[in-house]
């Protein structure tokens, strides 16, 4: 008789070899976790995109809401105090509406802080602080608002001069 394998020491012949060309279970099971890894590794970094996009888009808006304040405190100088005072709807928006300069003061400090709540996450805050001083008026605008994610609100202040008017 032929000896078509070899003989182990317990006696038992191999057989020929086999070459396989598929992966064995471990092989496909340490594929399978590395692969979640790396998914995982994606899921967060489209999370912090996300909330990056979010964060971006809350400081462009108090950005544009500052410059917008600012602007109208510019445009009507001769009532400095009313800035800082007190929001009342007076209806200054409306074309047909003839305001005086107190009252148009008002009106847009309720239409900003309007637009605040409206556009900022809920909490969200803008206040105006005036200080007098020889060469005119210095106001500080700022806006604040609670954000996901940080321990204090985030904030953004604009400092604006305006001089003082002798009409």
């Amino acid at each position: 008789m032929r000896a078509t394998g070899l003989a182990d020491p317990l006696g038992r012949t191999a057989g020929p070899r086999r070459t396989g060309s598929g992966g064995t279970l471990i092989e496909v099971l340490v594929a399978m976790t590395v692969m979640s890894v790396g998914m995982l590794g994606v899921t967060a970094l489209m999370s912090e995109g996300l909330k990056s996009g979010r964060l971006s888009i809350h400081r462009i808006t108090a950005v544009q809401m500052a410059a917008d304040m600012a602007e109208r405190i510019r445009s009507n100088p001769r009532v400095p105090h009313a800035y800082a005072g007190v929001p009342k709807n007076f209806g200054c928006a409306n074309a047909g509406t003839h305001c005086t300069p107190s009252q148009l003061a008002a009106d847009d400090l309720f239409r900003w802080q309007l637009s605040i709540t409206r556009q900022l996450p809920a909490g969200a805050i803008g206040t105006i602080l005036r200080t007098s001083t020889t060469s005119g008026n210095r106001y500080q605008i700022h806006i604040g608002w609670p954000e996901g994610g940080f321990a204090a609100p985030l904030s953004y202040a604009l400092a604006v001069r305006v001089a003082a008017t002798t009409r």
